[in-house]
């Protein structure tokens, strides 16, 4: 006697994939707001942050970008593609502006540590090998995403990969605030090497799990990853890794002041 099994139909486990984008983005911003309560959220509420007002644009771009991102899913998942794909376009608006004000406001704070001291500057310079890669990288991936709207298992994935990607300062700002209590920036600056490398390589493996729930995600609703998810999983950890050394280079270095001279 043959023994029935139950498969869900395909309309159905292609509504629960859209669903899973979704909850990948309330994953995000929860992300977000741990990163960024007590390190910009309760200073700006008790008035003694003193940053100048670049900055604010940027945090204000990027969680616009969230938000947007938030929405988008949610229409797909809710079958309003129509109105998702009007607010498409201001996606890349956003994420430009978001790696504009990135190059603004390192190029402020390269400025702001050069009234310290030469070695405040170049320890600064340094400390954004793990920002400025991860922006551009952001903004490619967003931009790939744009690219490929008319193939939506590729876009959806690409668009979900920038997200992530976009949360390494939040992990960041997780790891250096409840595991070494460090809240202010400009004690950042003085964080003992192992804790510096404890931070960027915590992140990245933050991020690595974050992809390896979307791969296995891919492996439940289409019995294998997609290659954009696969691709994702293998390069994020060793590009990151690989890249940070990079910042102690005279090639870097000169790179961000070339960087600070032509934005002044």
């Amino acid at each position: 006697m043959k023994i029935k099994t139950a498969v869900e139909p395909a309309s159905d486990l292609k509504a629960k994939g859209q669903w899973f984008f979704f909850g990948m983005v309330l994953v995000s911003l929860t992300v977000c707001f741990a990163g960024f309560f007590p390190t910009y959220l309760t200073p700006v509420s008790a008035g003694t942050f003193t940053r100048p007002p670049l900055v604010h644009l940027h945090g204000l771009s990027m969680l616009a970008w969230m938000l947007l991102y938030a929405v988008q899913t949610w229409l797909t998942a809710t079958g309003r593609v129509g109105i998702h794909r009007r607010w498409g376009m201001l996606g890349p608006a956003l994420a430009t502006a978001g790696l504009l004000l990135l190059l603004s406001t390192m190029t402020m704070t390269f400025n702001a540590w050069e009234q310290i001291g030469p070695e405040a500057a170049a320890r600064a310079r340094t400390g954004m090998i793990s920002t400025l890669p991860g922006g551009v990288l952001f903004a490619a991936l967003v931009a790939a995403g744009v690219a490929q709207t008319h193939r939506p298992e590729i876009h959806k994935r690409l668009m979900l990969m920038a997200t992530i990607f976009a949360l390494y300062p939040a992990f960041g700002r997780i790891i250096r605030v409840y595991f070494f209590g460090i809240i202010q920036a400009s004690q950042a600056q003085n964080m003992a090497p192992q804790q510096g490398v404890t931070m960027l390589v915590g992140a990245a493996l933050a991020l690595e799990v974050m992809v390896f729930v979307l791969v296995a995600h891919d492996w439940r609703t289409r019995g294998r990853p997609h290659p954009v998810s696969l691709i994702g999983a293998i390069l994020i950890v060793p590009g990151i890794l690989l890249v940070f050394p990079l910042g102690r280079t005279d090639a870097w270095q000169s790179l961000m002041l070339w960087l600070q001279h032509v934005a002044g």
